[in-house]
C-alpha cells in the first residue's frame, strides 16, 4: 500500500476508533467482560463471550449468560474448581449453533488448564510476558490449547490444529503497534449501517 493511501486510510480509522466507543458497546459480547472487576473473571468472560460470538446476535447473548451464570459471581475462581462430568450435566441440553453442552466444558476445561499452567490465560498466552509476533503468538496459543488435558471429552485422540489465525497487514500498517484496535469501530460501522463511513474507507 501506498504512504499516501496509509496515511489516508489511517486518518478514517482513527476518526472511526475515537467515535464507535463504548456507548456503542450494545449488542456486542464484549459487554460481559465489563460485568467484572477482576482481571482473571474477565478474562475467563472474554474468552467464553469471544467463543460463542458468532451467529444470531440474540442467540449469542442468551449463550453467553447461561454459561458465564453456571460460573457465578466469580468465574475465575469456578473454573479453577471445575468438575467437568457436573459441569457437563449441568449445562444439559446446551445448544448454540453446531455446539452443545460438551464443546462448552471442553473450553472451560481448557481454561482451567491455562490457569493451572501459567496462572492466568494471559500468562498462557503470552508465557514470558512478551509478544514480538501476534501471529505467531496466536498460532503458538492454539496449538498449545490443543494439547491440553480435556478430561475425555471428545475421547482420547489428538484434535486437529485447524483453526484459523487471521492478520490484518493493512490495519498493522495503520498502526503497527496496534492493529486489531479498529476491529470494533470497523464492527460498528457495518452494524449500524454507517453508510457514509463505510463508503469513505472504500474510497480510501
Amino acid at each position: 500500500m501506498r504512504a499516501s493511501r496509509t496515511r489516508a486510510l489511517k486518518t478514517l480509522l482513527d476518526r472511526a476508533y475515537n467515535e464507535y466507543d463504548a456507548r456503542w458497546i450494545e449488542p456486542d459480547p464484549v459487554q460481559f467482560v465489563w460485568r467484572y472487576d477482576r482481571l482473571g473473571d474477565r478474562e475467563i468472560a472474554g474468552l467464553v463471550a469471544s467463543a460463542l460470538a458468532y451467529g444470531n446476535v440474540g442467540q449469542i447473548k442468551k449463550s453467553v449468560e447461561r454459561v458465564l451464570k453456571l460460573l457465578g459471581k466469580a468465574p475465575a475462581r469456578a473454573i479453577d474448581r471445575l468438575d467437568t462430568a457436573r459441569t457437563i450435566e449441568a449445562l444439559g441440553d446446551f445448544k448454540h449453533r453446531f455446539n452443545n453442552a460438551a464443546d462448552v466444558a471442553c473450553l472451560l476445561v481448557f481454561l482451567r488448564e491455562m490457569r493451572r499452567a501459567e496462572g492466568s490465560v494471559e500468562g498462557f498466552f503470552a508465557p514470558g510476558g512478551v509478544v514480538t509476533d501476534v501471529r505467531s503468538a496466536l498460532e503458538s496459543f492454539v496449538e498449545r490449547s490443543l494439547a491440553l488435558p480435556r478430561d475425555g471429552i471428545y475421547g482420547s485422540g489428538t484434535l486437529p490444529a485447524d483453526a484459523g489465525v487471521r492478520f490484518f497487514a493493512t490495519l498493522r500498517a495503520c498502526d503497527p503497534e496496534d492493529p486489531v484496535k479498529y476491529d470494533f469501530a470497523l464492527h460498528r460501522m457495518g452494524l449500524f449501517k454507517r453508510e457514509d463511513d463505510l463508503a469513505a474507507l472504500r474510497r480510501a
